[in-house]
C-alpha cells in the first residue's frame, strides 16, 4: 500500500545523553517474528560494517544519531548513542532501543529510520527521503550540524519479519516487537521481561514498560 509523503517537524541539533537499554530484550521478542498493533518496537541491534565509512583516520569514537519517522505522524523519535571506538563499530551493538508503541492508526503501516554520524558545526537543516518497500516515500526535514555524515536511511514496514535485516547502504539495523494485540507473539512474557529491564536498568520505568 502506498505511503504518502510526510512533512515532519525539524528536531534540535547537537547530541543529548540517552541511557542505553540493558541485554537480555531479545528472549522477550515475540518469537513468531510477526508483529501486533500496538506492541512495542525496539531497534535490537546495528553496525557499521566498514569501519571507515565515517569520519578519518586519525579520529576517534564514532558518535551515531538516529531520527525516526512514522509515515502519517511526524518524528518518532530522536535518539543520540553513546559513542563507539571505531574499531569496535563493525560488531554488533547490542542497543535495545525502546522506539514506540506501534499504533498502525496512529504512525501508519511503515516507520523510517535515518541514520547521521556525529561531527559537530554549525546548525543546518537536512531533507531526507526514504523509500517505502512496495511503493510511497517518507520524508522530512531534520536539523543537525553541517559536519555531520549522512549515514542513509531505511524504511521498516509492519508486516515484515522482525527477523529481517536492514540496510541503508551504510548501516545495518535489526528490529524487536512485543505483546500487543493479535495473538501473534507471547505477550506475557514480552511484558514480563521489559518490566524486568526496566527495574533493572537505570532511565527505564517499570510503569512505563508497556507504553
Amino acid at each position: 500500500m502506498p505511503v504518502a509523503p510526510l512533512q515532519a517537524q525539524a528536531q534540535p541539533a547537537g547530541p543529548q545523553a540517552t541511557q542505553a537499554a540493558g541485554a537480555g530484550l531479545a528472549a522477550a521478542c515475540n518469537p513468531t517474528g510477526l508483529r501486533n498493533n500496538q506492541g512495542s518496537e525496539y531497534l535490537q541491534r546495528w553496525r557499521v560494517p566498514d569501519r571507515s565509512s565515517f569520519g578519518s583516520l586519525f579520529e576517534g569514537k564514532r558518535e551515531m544519531k538516529l531520527v525516526v519517522i512514522g509515515s502519517i505522524g511526524g518524528i518518532i523519535k530522536t535518539y543520540f548513542f553513546p559513542k563507539v571506538r571505531k574499531r569496535d563499530i563493525d560488531s554488533w551493538q547490542n542497543s535495545d532501543v525502546f522506539i514506540t508503541t506501534w499504533d498502525r492508526a496512529v504512525w501508519g503501516n511503515a516507520i523510517a529510520y535515518q541514520w547521521f554520524e556525529l561531527d559537530g558545526g554549525g546548525t543546518t537543516s537536512t531533507a531526507v527521503s526514504v523509500p517505502v518497500q512496495g511503493g510511497g516515500t517518507i520524508t522530512s526535514t531534520v536539523s543537525g550540524q553541517d559536519r555531520d555524515d549522512n549515514g542513509g536511511g531505511a524504511a521498516v514496514v509492519f508486516s515484515e519479519s522482525t527477523f529481517q535485516e536492514y540496510d541503508t547502504g551504510l548501516i545495518r539495523f535489526n528490529m524487536c516487537s512485543t505483546g500487543g494485540d493479535g495473538g501473534t507473539g507471547i505477550e506475557n512474557l514480552a511484558c514480563g521481561a521489559i518490566a524486568s529491564a526496566s527495574s533493572t536498568f537505570s532511565g527505564y520505568s517499570p510503569s512505563r514498560a508497556t507504553d
